[in-house]
C-alpha cells in the first residue's frame, strides 16, 4: 500500500455512528482518536444544500447552543450528542461535519474529517472540507441464516494455482496431514481463500444469507485467526491475493450471499502502516493524532537501536508471582516468588 505524506490518507472507519436515547429517538455519537494531552478537539457541524445534478454543498455552520461560542469540545471516546436539542437538527435532516484540532496553548487549527462521504473544497481553503450525513439515505439490509467460519482451518487442501487467469485456477494439494490435524487457538492447519470458494462452487453455502470470516486482511501472515492488524487495504498473503479476493466475490454475488469479514480495527503493532506514517513523517503525518508518545516531535525517525537522545526511553519491570530456576540438568524448577 502507498503511504500518502498528506491529509488525503483518511481513517479507514467512521467517526460517528446512529444511536437511540432512552426514550428511543435518534441520537449520534462521535469518535475521533486524538491525544488529549496536546490537543483539544471540536465537532463543527454545517447545514447542507443541494445542488442540481443532487450533489450536497456547505451552506452555513450550525452552532451548538450550550456553548458560549457555539463550538463543542470532544473528549476522547464516545461523545454522545442530541441533534435536535443541541443543534435544533430535526430528525431526518441532512447535515456535515468536520472536526478542529487545536494544539494547547496555541489558536492554529488542523482540520480532520472520518472515512465515508465527503464534501471537498479544499482548494478554497484547508477548512473546506467535510463529511455529510444523509439519514434516511437508501439503507440495505440482508437478512437471514449465517455461517461462521474460520479460512485457516476450513476445507483445507485447496489453494490457488499460481498461474494467472486459467480455468482450473483451484488446486488439490490433497494435504491429509492437515486434514487429521487439531485446531486450537494458536496454530495454523494451512486452509486458503481457495477451500471457502470451492465450498461455494460445491453448493455447501447454498441458503446462506451471510457468511462471517475472520479476517482475510490485515496482510497478517504469521497468527492463525489473522487479528493482529498490519495493513487492513490488503490480503493476507497466505489466504490468497486480491484477484482471489475479487472472483471469490463475483461468485458469492452471483449467489446472492454477503460476505463479512471480521476486524479488530482498534488494534494495531509496530508494523502497522499508520504508525509507521507517523514515524516516517511525524507531525505531518494525518495519524499522528492516533497515538500517544513522547518525543515524535523531534521526528521523523525509525525503530532500531537508540541515539544520543534516550529521554523517549523507559521500561516497566513486572514482578512475576514464580520463581523459574534451571538447575544442572537442565530443568527448570518452579518455586513461589516470596518477593
Amino acid at each position: 500500500m502507498k503511504i500518502l505524506p498528506t491529509s488525503l490518507s483518511q481513517v479507514a472507519f467512521k467517526g460517528y455512528k446512529p444511536v437511540k436515547d432512552n426514550f428511543g429517538r435518534n441520537d449520534y455519537e462521535f469518535n475521533y482518536p486524538f491525544d488529549e494531552n496536546n490537543y483539544d478537539c471540536y465537532l463543527e457541524l454545517f447545514s447542507v444544500g443541494k445542488d442540481q445534478k443532487g450533489n450536497y454543498y456547505v451552506t452555513d455552520i450550525i452552532r451548538n447552543s450550550d456553548t458560549p461560542d457555539g463550538a463543542l469540545k470532544l473528549h476522547s471516546g464516545a461523545n454522545k450528542i442530541n441533534l435536535r436539542s443541541n443543534y435544533f437538527i430535526k430528525d431526518g435532516t441532512p447535515f456535515a461535519y468536520h472536526y478542529k484540532l487545536v494544539r494547547k496553548g496555541t489558536d492554529i487549527p488542523i482540520y480532520r474529517t472520518d472515512a465515508g462521504d465527503m464534501i471537498n473544497e479544499s482548494y478554497k481553503g484547508a477548512h473546506e472540507v467535510y463529511n455529510y450525513v444523509v439519514p434516511n439515505g437508501s439503507k440495505l439490509t440482508h437478512g437471514g441464516s449465517m455461517k461462521l467460519i474460520i479460512p485457516d482451518n476450513y476445507n483445507v487442501g485447496y489453494a490457488y494455482n499460481p498461474v494467472l487467469f486459467i480455468k482450473n485456477n483451484i488446486l488439490n494439494t490433497a494435504n491429509d496431514d492437515a486434514k487429521k490435524s487439531f485446531k486450537h487457538f494458536s496454530n495454523k492447519i494451512g486452509g486458503t481463500l481457495a477451500g471457502v470458494e470451492k465450498a461455494l462452487d460445491n453448493g455447501e453455502f447454498d441458503g446462506y444469507s451471510n457468511i462471517i470470516s475472520l479476517p482475510i486482511f490485515t496482510d497478517d501472515t504469521l497468527s492463525a485467526h489473522g487479528y493482529w492488524n498490519k495493513n487492513c487495504m490488503q490480503m493476507i498473503n497466505s489466504l490468497g491475493n486480491i484477484n482471489n479476493y475479487a472472483e471469490f466475490q463475483r461468485k458469492m454475488f452471483g449467489k446472492g450471499i454477503n460476505f463479512v469479514s471480521d476486524g479488530a480495527f482498534v488494534n494495531e503493532g509496530l508494523e502497522g502502516v499508520h504508525f509507521a506514517n507517523v514515524l516516517k513523517y511525524g507531525e505531518k503525518s494525518p495519524y499522528f493524532h492516533w497515538f500517544k508518545a513522547s518525543g515524535l516531535q523531534n521526528g521523523p525517525f525509525t525503530l532500531g537501536v537508540f541515539g544520543k537522545n534516550r529521554s523517549f526511553v523507559s521500561h516497566k519491570i513486572v514482578n512475576s508471582p514464580f520463581s523459574y530456576n534451571q538447575d544442572g540438568n537442565g530443568q527448570i524448577k518452579i518455586s513461589k516468588n516470596t518477593n
